[in-house]
């Protein structure tokens, strides 16, 4: 296969799976036992505003033409107003996307790092760090590490992304603020490290040999890519849960805590979507490094 057809299936294999996490969000939420209505507009709202989002989402018309008006909105970035926070929810995605991002592209680019190592300088000893890390639980990993680096040898903070007494204090420098947030984010970022190297690279350089080898792949490129974003996915909100990081996660649990169901929606597709996205990205960067290979060899 060639390199642009790689990468064109992994286009479209994006789109369609987009559309299909739009569309079972919808469906899921319709189908509760409940007044769809009620996903929409809560009865603590104002008057003004639960008439405004009445029209606006067409909660008076046909299921097929809420499903059409929904799609326009999320399409245009309109997620809907949150039930608890009373704002935008795509305002509220915005501010918890950047711990996420943070916390998993560096994450990634760390993975990436230590696989090119692997290749190279312990690359007989790659197969059974691996398999020793797959007999550890992912949580309980986590948890012994806040053990160990938190309340032993009390070297970093047990969770959260910053101290906010810092952050809120005069004349603090952004050094010590840069500082504060690095010591919070080393546990996470080391178990996310962990978690990409042995579970989500292995996969999609697994997948990405399609470039290279002229036989036809078992698995369509659509559930590869799914695959890896659902790896990506749970290994994040794992991560997150476990260390209290502020972001995607954090708002999901704030939603189904005070039924907030705009955010839990939003929060849902702006997670699939970013995993979607980073592991399309993976797998076109393995599929580049594999094609350059292939060509590297054959001069």
């Amino acid at each position: 296969m060639s390199l642009l057809g790689f990468v064109t299936k992994r286009i479209v294999a994006f789109v369609v799976l987009v559309f299909i996490v739009i569309t079972g969000v919808f469906i899921i939420f319709r189908a509760m036992p409940f007044d769809s209505e009620s996903t929409v507009i809560s009865q603590g709202m104002p008057p003004d505003m639960r008439t405004e989002l009445r029209e606006q989402f067409g909660l008076d018309k046909s299921m097929g033409e809420q499903y059409i008006i929904y799609l326009k909105n999320v399409l245009h970035g309109d997620l809907g107003v949150s039930f608890y926070f009373l704002c935008n929810v795509s305002d509220i995605i915005r501010a918890r996307l950047f711990p996420t991002a943070l916390l998993t592209g560096t994450a990634v680019i760390i993975a990436l790092i230590i696989d090119s190592l692997a290749e190279g300088l312990f690359a007989k000893k790659s197969v059974m760090i691996n398999t020793l890390f797959y007999l550890i639980p992912f949580l309980f990993l986590g948890l012994l590490l806040i053990y160990w680096f938190s309340y032993r040898l009390d070297l970093v903070p047990v969770g959260g992304m910053k101290t906010p007494e810092l952050w809120q204090a005069q004349n603090v420098s952004m050094g010590a603020k840069l500082f504060d947030v690095a010591s919070h984010l080393f546990l996470p970022l080391l178990i996310m490290v962990i978690w990409v190297v042995i579970g989500f690279i292995p996969l999609v350089k697994t997948t990405s040999r399609g470039v290279i080898e002229e036989k036809k792949a078992l698995i369509p490129a659509g559930v590869t890519t799914l695959l890896a974003a659902s790896i990506i996915l749970v290994g994040a909100r794992i991560t997150e849960n476990t260390f209290s990081w502020p972001g995607l996660n954090s708002a999901l649990v704030e939603a189904s805590l005070n039924y907030d169901y705009p955010l839990a929606q939003g929060t849902m597709i702006a997670g699939a979507v970013f995993a979607l996205v980073l592991a399309v990205v993976m797998e076109t960067f393995y599929a580049v490094i594999a094609s350059l290979k292939s060509r590297t060899s054959s001069l």
